[in-house]
Protein backbone atom coordinates (compact mmCIF):
# COMPACT_ATOMS: atom_id res chain seq x y z
CA UNK A 1 0.00 0.00 0.00
CA UNK A 2 1.11 3.56 -0.71
CA UNK A 3 1.31 5.75 2.40
CA UNK A 4 0.70 9.05 0.62
CA UNK A 5 0.01 10.76 -2.71
CA UNK A 6 3.71 11.57 -2.98
CA UNK A 7 4.44 7.83 -3.07
CA UNK A 8 1.94 7.19 -5.88
CA UNK A 9 3.23 9.81 -8.36
CA UNK A 10 6.85 8.52 -8.63
CA UNK A 11 5.55 4.98 -9.04
CA UNK A 12 3.16 6.06 -11.80
CA UNK A 13 6.05 7.80 -13.50
CA UNK A 14 8.12 4.62 -13.17
CA UNK A 15 5.30 2.48 -14.61
CA UNK A 16 4.77 4.83 -17.58
CA UNK A 17 8.52 4.93 -18.27
CA UNK A 18 8.75 1.14 -18.06
CA UNK A 19 5.77 0.77 -20.41
CA UNK A 20 7.29 3.22 -22.89
CA UNK A 21 10.63 1.37 -22.87
CA UNK A 22 8.86 -1.97 -23.34
CA UNK A 23 6.87 -0.64 -26.29
CA UNK A 24 10.02 0.84 -27.83
CA UNK A 25 11.84 -2.49 -27.49
CA UNK A 26 8.88 -4.35 -29.05
CA UNK A 27 8.86 -1.88 -31.95
CA UNK A 28 12.58 -2.28 -32.54
CA UNK A 29 12.30 -6.08 -32.45
CA UNK A 30 9.33 -6.07 -34.83
CA UNK A 31 11.04 -3.62 -37.15
CA UNK A 32 14.21 -5.71 -37.16
CA UNK A 33 12.20 -8.86 -37.85
CA UNK A 34 10.53 -7.21 -40.84
CA UNK A 35 13.86 -6.08 -42.23
CA UNK A 36 15.41 -9.47 -41.60
CA UNK A 37 12.45 -11.45 -42.87
CA UNK A 38 13.49 -14.86 -44.11
CA UNK A 39 13.94 -15.28 -47.84
CA UNK A 40 10.87 -16.78 -49.54
CA UNK A 41 12.09 -19.59 -51.82
CA UNK A 42 11.09 -19.58 -55.45
CA UNK A 43 11.32 -23.32 -56.05
CA UNK A 44 8.66 -25.36 -54.30
CA UNK A 45 6.37 -28.24 -55.25
CA UNK A 46 2.77 -27.36 -55.99
CA UNK A 47 3.32 -23.92 -57.53
CA UNK A 48 1.46 -22.89 -60.66
CA UNK A 49 1.42 -19.71 -62.70
CA UNK A 50 -0.90 -18.76 -65.54
CA UNK A 51 -0.08 -15.89 -67.85
CA UNK A 52 -1.90 -14.00 -70.57
CA UNK A 53 0.27 -14.09 -73.67
CA UNK A 54 0.29 -11.05 -75.93
CA UNK A 55 1.53 -10.71 -79.47
CA UNK A 56 1.58 -7.25 -80.95
CA UNK A 57 -0.28 -5.00 -78.49
CA UNK A 58 -3.14 -4.80 -77.76
CA UNK A 59 -3.94 -8.29 -79.06
CA UNK A 60 -4.25 -11.19 -76.62
CA UNK A 61 -3.47 -14.67 -77.93
CA UNK A 62 -3.81 -17.31 -75.21
CA UNK A 63 -3.05 -18.37 -71.62
CA UNK A 64 0.23 -20.10 -70.73
CA UNK A 65 0.47 -22.41 -67.72
CA UNK A 66 3.61 -23.24 -65.73
CA UNK A 67 3.61 -25.91 -63.02
CA UNK A 68 6.46 -26.77 -60.64
CA UNK A 69 6.02 -30.40 -59.73
CA UNK A 70 9.09 -32.52 -58.97
CA UNK A 71 12.75 -32.75 -57.98
CA UNK A 72 15.41 -33.59 -60.56
CA UNK A 73 19.04 -34.16 -59.59
CA UNK A 74 21.77 -33.55 -62.15
CA UNK A 75 24.84 -31.40 -62.60
CA UNK A 76 25.52 -31.99 -58.90
CA UNK A 77 22.45 -29.94 -57.87
CA UNK A 78 18.81 -30.45 -56.99
CA UNK A 79 16.58 -28.76 -59.55
CA UNK A 80 12.83 -28.34 -59.74
CA UNK A 81 11.15 -29.33 -62.97
CA UNK A 82 8.72 -26.84 -64.46
CA UNK A 83 6.14 -28.09 -66.96
CA UNK A 84 4.66 -25.71 -69.48
CA UNK A 85 1.75 -26.10 -71.82
CA UNK A 86 1.76 -27.77 -74.25
CA UNK A 87 4.17 -30.54 -73.19
CA UNK A 88 7.48 -28.81 -72.53
CA UNK A 89 9.71 -28.56 -69.46
CA UNK A 90 12.81 -26.88 -68.06
CA UNK A 91 14.74 -26.85 -64.79
CA UNK A 92 15.18 -24.23 -62.06
CA UNK A 93 17.62 -24.07 -59.15
CA UNK A 94 17.15 -21.83 -56.10
CA UNK A 95 20.29 -20.56 -54.36
CA UNK A 96 18.55 -19.59 -51.11
CA UNK A 97 21.79 -18.37 -49.51
CA UNK A 98 22.45 -15.74 -52.17
CA UNK A 99 18.76 -15.24 -53.08
CA UNK A 100 19.28 -16.10 -56.75
CA UNK A 101 17.22 -18.28 -59.04
CA UNK A 102 18.77 -20.05 -62.01
CA UNK A 103 17.39 -21.79 -65.08
CA UNK A 104 19.58 -24.48 -66.60
CA UNK A 105 20.74 -23.39 -70.04
CA UNK A 106 21.16 -26.48 -72.21
CA UNK A 107 22.65 -24.42 -75.03
CA UNK A 108 25.69 -23.49 -72.93
CA UNK A 109 25.35 -26.41 -70.47
CA UNK A 110 25.30 -24.13 -67.44
CA UNK A 111 23.00 -22.29 -65.03
CA UNK A 112 21.86 -18.82 -66.08
CA UNK A 113 20.62 -16.30 -63.53
CA UNK A 114 16.89 -15.71 -63.94
CA UNK A 115 16.21 -13.70 -60.75
CA UNK A 116 18.43 -12.03 -58.16
CA UNK A 117 16.61 -10.82 -55.03
CA UNK A 118 19.85 -9.73 -53.35
CA UNK A 119 20.03 -6.68 -55.65
CA UNK A 120 20.01 -3.22 -54.09
CA UNK A 121 18.66 0.05 -55.48
CA UNK A 122 20.97 1.29 -58.22
CA UNK A 123 22.19 -2.18 -59.20
CA UNK A 124 21.88 -3.31 -62.81
CA UNK A 125 21.00 -6.73 -64.17
CA UNK A 126 21.26 -8.16 -67.69
CA UNK A 127 17.94 -9.75 -68.68
CA UNK A 128 18.39 -11.32 -72.08
CA UNK A 129 18.61 -8.26 -74.28
CA UNK A 130 19.50 -5.21 -72.21
CA UNK A 131 20.43 -4.00 -68.73
CA UNK A 132 17.68 -3.11 -66.27
CA UNK A 133 18.21 -0.77 -63.30
CA UNK A 134 16.66 -1.46 -59.89
CA UNK A 135 14.97 1.81 -58.87
CA UNK A 136 12.93 0.67 -55.87
CA UNK A 137 13.04 -2.16 -53.33
CA UNK A 138 10.29 -2.41 -50.75
CA UNK A 139 8.12 -4.80 -48.75
CA UNK A 140 4.55 -5.39 -49.91
CA UNK A 141 1.78 -7.75 -48.87
CA UNK A 142 1.13 -9.65 -52.08
CA UNK A 143 -0.41 -13.08 -52.76
CA UNK A 144 -0.87 -13.90 -49.08
CA UNK A 145 2.56 -12.87 -47.74
CA UNK A 146 4.82 -9.92 -47.09
CA UNK A 147 7.27 -10.12 -49.98
CA UNK A 148 10.24 -8.16 -51.21
CA UNK A 149 9.16 -6.15 -54.23
CA UNK A 150 11.75 -5.07 -56.81
CA UNK A 151 10.94 -2.49 -59.49
CA UNK A 152 13.12 -1.96 -62.56
CA UNK A 153 13.39 0.51 -65.40
CA UNK A 154 15.63 0.87 -68.45
CA UNK A 155 16.96 4.33 -67.58
CA UNK A 156 17.21 6.35 -64.37
CA UNK A 157 14.40 8.89 -64.17
CA UNK A 158 11.95 6.72 -66.09
CA UNK A 159 9.02 4.89 -64.46
CA UNK A 160 9.24 1.23 -63.52
CA UNK A 161 8.32 -1.18 -66.32
CA UNK A 162 9.16 -4.47 -64.63
CA UNK A 163 8.20 -5.77 -61.16
CA UNK A 164 9.44 -8.84 -59.26
CA UNK A 165 7.92 -10.38 -56.15
CA UNK A 166 10.00 -12.67 -53.96
CA UNK A 167 8.84 -16.28 -54.19
CA UNK A 168 6.77 -15.58 -57.31
CA UNK A 169 8.93 -13.90 -59.93
CA UNK A 170 8.04 -11.30 -62.52
CA UNK A 171 4.56 -9.97 -63.22
CA UNK A 172 5.62 -9.46 -66.86
CA UNK A 173 6.46 -13.03 -67.83
CA UNK A 174 7.68 -15.30 -65.03
CA UNK A 175 9.56 -17.56 -67.45
CA UNK A 176 9.59 -15.43 -70.59
CA UNK A 177 12.07 -12.91 -71.99
CA UNK A 178 10.43 -9.57 -71.26
CA UNK A 179 12.22 -7.38 -73.77
CA UNK A 180 11.51 -9.00 -77.14
CA UNK A 181 9.62 -6.28 -78.97
CA UNK A 182 6.05 -7.07 -79.89
CA UNK A 183 5.51 -9.85 -77.36
CA UNK A 184 5.02 -10.14 -73.62
CA UNK A 185 3.20 -12.09 -70.92
CA UNK A 186 1.33 -10.71 -67.90
CA UNK A 187 0.82 -12.69 -64.71
CA UNK A 188 -2.82 -13.75 -64.61
CA UNK A 189 -3.01 -16.16 -61.63
CA UNK A 190 -0.71 -17.69 -59.04
CA UNK A 191 -1.42 -20.88 -57.05
CA UNK A 192 0.26 -22.87 -54.30
CA UNK A 193 -1.03 -26.41 -53.64
CA UNK A 194 -4.18 -25.68 -55.64
CA UNK A 195 -4.89 -22.57 -53.55
CA UNK A 196 -5.43 -19.40 -55.56
CA UNK A 197 -3.30 -16.61 -54.05
CA UNK A 198 -3.44 -14.03 -56.84
CA UNK A 199 -5.78 -13.30 -59.75
CA UNK A 200 -5.61 -10.25 -62.01
CA UNK A 201 -9.27 -9.96 -62.94
CA UNK A 202 -8.56 -6.89 -65.08
CA UNK A 203 -7.07 -9.29 -67.64
CA UNK A 204 -9.69 -12.04 -67.45
CA UNK A 205 -12.25 -13.36 -65.00
CA UNK A 206 -10.87 -16.87 -65.57
CA UNK A 207 -7.38 -18.16 -64.73
CA UNK A 208 -7.19 -20.51 -67.69
CA UNK A 209 -9.19 -18.98 -70.53
CA UNK A 210 -9.47 -15.47 -71.87
CA UNK A 211 -12.96 -14.04 -72.09
CA UNK A 212 -11.90 -10.89 -73.93
CA UNK A 213 -9.82 -12.27 -76.80
CA UNK A 214 -9.13 -9.82 -79.62
CA UNK A 215 -8.38 -11.62 -82.89
CA UNK A 216 -5.65 -10.37 -85.20
CA UNK A 217 -6.96 -9.28 -88.58
CA UNK A 218 -5.85 -11.84 -91.21
CA UNK A 219 -5.14 -9.20 -93.84
CA UNK A 220 -2.55 -7.64 -91.53
CA UNK A 221 -0.62 -10.85 -90.86
CA UNK A 222 1.84 -13.19 -92.38
CA UNK A 223 0.61 -16.77 -92.39
CA UNK A 224 2.97 -18.87 -90.30
CA UNK A 225 2.79 -22.39 -88.91
CA UNK A 226 5.18 -24.89 -87.40
CA UNK A 227 5.57 -28.62 -88.02
CA UNK A 228 8.60 -29.61 -85.96
CA UNK A 229 11.34 -29.00 -86.89
CA UNK A 230 10.31 -26.74 -89.82
CA UNK A 231 8.79 -23.27 -89.51
CA UNK A 232 6.81 -22.06 -92.54
CA UNK A 233 6.15 -18.39 -93.29
CA UNK A 234 3.88 -17.25 -96.13
CA UNK A 235 3.27 -13.51 -96.56
CA UNK A 236 -0.08 -12.51 -98.03
CA UNK A 237 1.81 -10.62 -100.73
CA UNK A 238 5.49 -10.40 -101.78
CA UNK A 239 7.29 -8.18 -99.31
CA UNK A 240 10.77 -7.95 -97.81
CA UNK A 241 10.76 -9.19 -94.21
CA UNK A 242 13.03 -10.55 -91.48
CA UNK A 243 12.36 -13.64 -89.38
CA UNK A 244 14.14 -13.73 -85.99
CA UNK A 245 14.06 -16.59 -83.49
CA UNK A 246 14.79 -16.16 -79.75
CA UNK A 247 15.29 -18.70 -76.98
CA UNK A 248 13.74 -18.35 -73.51
CA UNK A 249 16.71 -16.24 -72.38
CA UNK A 250 16.02 -13.64 -75.07
CA UNK A 251 19.05 -14.62 -77.18
CA UNK A 252 18.63 -14.42 -80.92
CA UNK A 253 19.39 -17.90 -82.27
CA UNK A 254 18.54 -17.38 -85.95
CA UNK A 255 17.75 -14.54 -88.33
CA UNK A 256 16.71 -14.84 -91.96
CA UNK A 257 15.67 -12.23 -94.53
CA UNK A 258 13.23 -13.16 -97.29
CA UNK A 259 10.76 -11.65 -99.78
CA UNK A 260 8.42 -14.60 -100.33
CA UNK A 261 7.50 -17.95 -98.80
CA UNK A 262 10.05 -19.28 -96.34
CA UNK A 263 10.77 -22.69 -94.86
CA UNK A 264 13.38 -22.72 -92.10
CA UNK A 265 14.70 -25.94 -90.57
CA UNK A 266 15.27 -25.60 -86.81
CA UNK A 267 16.71 -29.07 -86.25
CA UNK A 268 20.05 -27.51 -85.29
CA UNK A 269 18.50 -25.95 -82.16
CA UNK A 270 17.98 -27.60 -78.80
CA UNK A 271 14.49 -28.74 -77.86
CA UNK A 272 12.57 -26.10 -75.96
CA UNK A 273 10.36 -23.04 -76.09
CA UNK A 274 11.17 -20.33 -78.65
CA UNK A 275 9.66 -17.04 -79.74
CA UNK A 276 9.77 -16.03 -83.38
CA UNK A 277 9.26 -12.51 -84.67
CA UNK A 278 8.42 -11.43 -88.21
CA UNK A 279 9.21 -7.84 -89.16
CA UNK A 280 8.64 -5.87 -92.35
CA UNK A 281 8.27 -2.20 -93.09
CA UNK A 282 4.64 -2.16 -91.98
CA UNK A 283 4.14 -5.36 -89.98
CA UNK A 284 5.51 -6.71 -86.69
CA UNK A 285 4.28 -10.07 -85.49
CA UNK A 286 5.39 -12.43 -82.70
CA UNK A 287 4.39 -15.95 -81.73
CA UNK A 288 5.71 -19.06 -79.97
CA UNK A 289 6.79 -22.53 -80.96
CA UNK A 290 7.80 -25.67 -79.09
CA UNK A 291 10.72 -27.54 -80.65
CA UNK A 292 10.48 -31.19 -79.68
CA UNK A 293 12.45 -33.37 -82.09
Amino acid sequence: MFSSKSDIIPNLYYMKTKTFILLAVCYLIANTMVKAQAYIPFTKDGKMWTEAWYGDAPYIHWVDTYTMVEDTFFNGKLYKKVYTNPNQSFYTYDDTTNKKIYVYDFFYSKDSVWYDFSLQVGDTLWLGCTYFILINKSMEYFAGKNRNKLEFCWDIGNPAILTWYEGIGSTRGVFQPFCIMGSSSNLLCYYENNMLLYHDTTISDSCFTLTNINELLPENLFNSYFYSPVLYVKPNKPVSYTLSIYDIFGRKTKEVTAVDNLEIDLSGLHNGLYIYRIESKDIHYSSKLILNQ
